[in-house]
Protein backbone atom coordinates (compact mmCIF):
# COMPACT_ATOMS: atom_id res chain seq x y z
CA UNK A 1 0.00 0.00 0.00
CA UNK A 2 1.16 3.41 -0.89
CA UNK A 3 0.68 6.29 1.22
CA UNK A 4 -2.18 7.78 -0.50
CA UNK A 5 -3.91 4.39 0.68
CA UNK A 6 -4.35 3.23 -3.38
CA UNK A 7 -2.06 0.24 -4.53
CA UNK A 8 0.20 0.18 -7.22
CA UNK A 9 -2.21 -2.37 -8.81
CA UNK A 10 -5.14 -0.23 -8.46
CA UNK A 11 -3.66 3.15 -10.09
CA UNK A 12 -2.45 1.03 -12.70
CA UNK A 13 -6.59 -0.45 -13.52
CA UNK A 14 -7.81 2.72 -13.50
CA UNK A 15 -5.28 4.41 -15.47
CA UNK A 16 -5.43 1.50 -17.65
CA UNK A 17 -9.57 2.32 -17.70
CA UNK A 18 -8.96 5.84 -18.39
CA UNK A 19 -6.79 5.04 -21.40
CA UNK A 20 -9.27 2.41 -22.72
CA UNK A 21 -12.13 4.74 -22.07
CA UNK A 22 -10.45 7.45 -24.09
CA UNK A 23 -9.54 5.90 -26.67
CA UNK A 24 -13.47 4.14 -27.38
CA UNK A 25 -14.60 7.69 -26.84
CA UNK A 26 -12.43 9.16 -29.50
CA UNK A 27 -13.25 7.03 -32.12
CA UNK A 28 -17.18 7.72 -31.37
CA UNK A 29 -16.28 11.22 -31.77
CA UNK A 30 -15.44 10.28 -34.86
CA UNK A 31 -17.64 8.13 -36.47
CA UNK A 32 -19.91 10.88 -35.00
CA UNK A 33 -18.22 13.46 -37.07
CA UNK A 34 -18.59 10.76 -39.99
CA UNK A 35 -22.12 10.32 -39.96
CA UNK A 36 -22.68 14.55 -39.37
CA UNK A 37 -20.65 15.45 -42.46
CA UNK A 38 -21.55 12.28 -44.44
CA UNK A 39 -25.64 13.34 -43.66
CA UNK A 40 -24.14 16.89 -44.26
CA UNK A 41 -22.69 16.38 -47.86
CA UNK A 42 -25.89 14.70 -48.84
CA UNK A 43 -28.09 17.35 -48.16
CA UNK A 44 -25.54 19.37 -50.65
CA UNK A 45 -24.16 17.07 -52.76
CA UNK A 46 -24.41 18.24 -56.65
CA UNK A 47 -25.77 15.68 -59.13
CA UNK A 48 -22.65 16.70 -61.28
CA UNK A 49 -19.17 17.04 -59.83
CA UNK A 50 -15.50 16.38 -60.71
CA UNK A 51 -12.63 16.52 -57.78
CA UNK A 52 -8.66 15.54 -58.32
CA UNK A 53 -7.77 12.70 -55.68
CA UNK A 54 -4.39 11.63 -54.98
CA UNK A 55 -3.77 7.78 -53.12
CA UNK A 56 -1.13 8.46 -50.45
CA UNK A 57 1.07 6.07 -49.35
CA UNK A 58 2.57 3.20 -51.58
CA UNK A 59 0.21 2.46 -54.01
CA UNK A 60 0.69 1.99 -57.81
CA UNK A 61 -0.94 5.02 -59.71
CA UNK A 62 -1.23 7.20 -56.77
CA UNK A 63 -2.46 10.14 -58.80
CA UNK A 64 -3.52 13.08 -59.01
CA UNK A 65 -6.62 11.94 -61.04
CA UNK A 66 -9.38 13.92 -62.22
CA UNK A 67 -12.44 12.25 -61.61
CA UNK A 68 -15.84 13.60 -62.69
CA UNK A 69 -18.81 11.60 -61.36
CA UNK A 70 -22.56 12.45 -62.87
CA UNK A 71 -25.57 10.57 -60.38
CA UNK A 72 -23.18 8.70 -58.03
CA UNK A 73 -21.49 7.04 -60.99
CA UNK A 74 -17.54 7.91 -62.44
CA UNK A 75 -18.48 9.30 -66.13
CA UNK A 76 -14.82 10.63 -66.60
CA UNK A 77 -11.23 9.64 -65.09
CA UNK A 78 -8.46 11.64 -66.39
CA UNK A 79 -5.01 11.50 -65.43
CA UNK A 80 -3.66 15.53 -64.36
CA UNK A 81 -0.25 14.05 -62.73
CA UNK A 82 3.36 14.92 -64.23
CA UNK A 83 4.59 12.22 -67.14
CA UNK A 84 3.02 9.27 -68.80
CA UNK A 85 -0.29 7.66 -66.86
CA UNK A 86 1.03 5.50 -64.43
CA UNK A 87 0.46 1.59 -65.06
CA UNK A 88 -1.61 0.31 -62.86
CA UNK A 89 -3.53 3.28 -62.27
CA UNK A 90 -7.16 3.70 -61.78
CA UNK A 91 -10.25 3.12 -64.26
CA UNK A 92 -13.76 4.17 -64.36
CA UNK A 93 -14.27 1.27 -62.50
CA UNK A 94 -11.97 1.28 -59.87
CA UNK A 95 -12.18 5.57 -59.18
CA UNK A 96 -13.77 6.55 -56.26
CA UNK A 97 -17.03 8.47 -55.95
CA UNK A 98 -17.27 10.94 -52.90
CA UNK A 99 -20.03 8.06 -51.48
CA UNK A 100 -17.03 5.71 -51.85
CA UNK A 101 -14.41 7.78 -50.06
CA UNK A 102 -17.10 7.87 -47.25
CA UNK A 103 -17.44 4.11 -47.02
CA UNK A 104 -13.30 4.03 -46.93
CA UNK A 105 -13.54 6.10 -44.29
CA UNK A 106 -16.09 4.07 -42.58
CA UNK A 107 -14.60 0.64 -43.03
CA UNK A 108 -11.13 2.35 -41.16
CA UNK A 109 -13.38 3.01 -38.48
CA UNK A 110 -14.84 -0.37 -38.12
CA UNK A 111 -11.37 -2.03 -37.96
CA UNK A 112 -9.79 -2.09 -33.89
CA UNK A 113 -6.29 -2.45 -35.65
CA UNK A 114 -6.26 0.84 -37.46
CA UNK A 115 -5.76 4.53 -36.25
CA UNK A 116 -7.53 6.76 -38.85
CA UNK A 117 -7.67 10.51 -39.17
CA UNK A 118 -9.84 12.68 -41.59
CA UNK A 119 -10.63 15.80 -42.37
CA UNK A 120 -13.70 17.34 -43.99
CA UNK A 121 -14.10 20.10 -46.34
CA UNK A 122 -15.93 23.03 -44.71
CA UNK A 123 -18.54 23.57 -47.34
CA UNK A 124 -19.01 20.29 -49.35
CA UNK A 125 -18.74 18.27 -46.56
CA UNK A 126 -16.62 15.50 -48.78
CA UNK A 127 -13.03 13.87 -46.92
CA UNK A 128 -10.38 16.25 -47.96
CA UNK A 129 -7.80 14.16 -46.50
CA UNK A 130 -7.44 10.80 -45.01
CA UNK A 131 -4.70 8.78 -43.29
CA UNK A 132 -5.04 5.19 -42.04
CA UNK A 133 -2.28 3.72 -39.83
CA UNK A 134 -2.43 -0.22 -39.38
CA UNK A 135 1.36 -0.04 -37.23
CA UNK A 136 3.26 -0.36 -40.53
CA UNK A 137 3.12 2.21 -43.06
CA UNK A 138 0.47 3.75 -43.57
CA UNK A 139 -1.88 5.00 -46.45
CA UNK A 140 -4.67 7.27 -47.05
CA UNK A 141 -6.16 9.53 -49.68
CA UNK A 142 -6.17 13.76 -50.50
CA UNK A 143 -8.75 15.14 -52.65
CA UNK A 144 -8.92 18.95 -54.26
CA UNK A 145 -10.04 21.15 -56.47
CA UNK A 146 -14.03 20.05 -56.33
CA UNK A 147 -16.04 21.46 -58.49
CA UNK A 148 -20.07 21.05 -59.30
CA UNK A 149 -20.42 20.97 -62.82
CA UNK A 150 -23.34 22.45 -64.92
Amino acid sequence: MSRSGWSRRAVMQALTGALIFGSVGCGDGQREELDSERKSWEAVRPSRYRFDYTVTGAAPGRGPWRIEVNEQQVVSLTWVGVGATPTPGLTEATAPTVEALFEHVARAFDESSVQATVRYDPQWHHPVEAYFDAGEEGDGFTTAEFTPVD
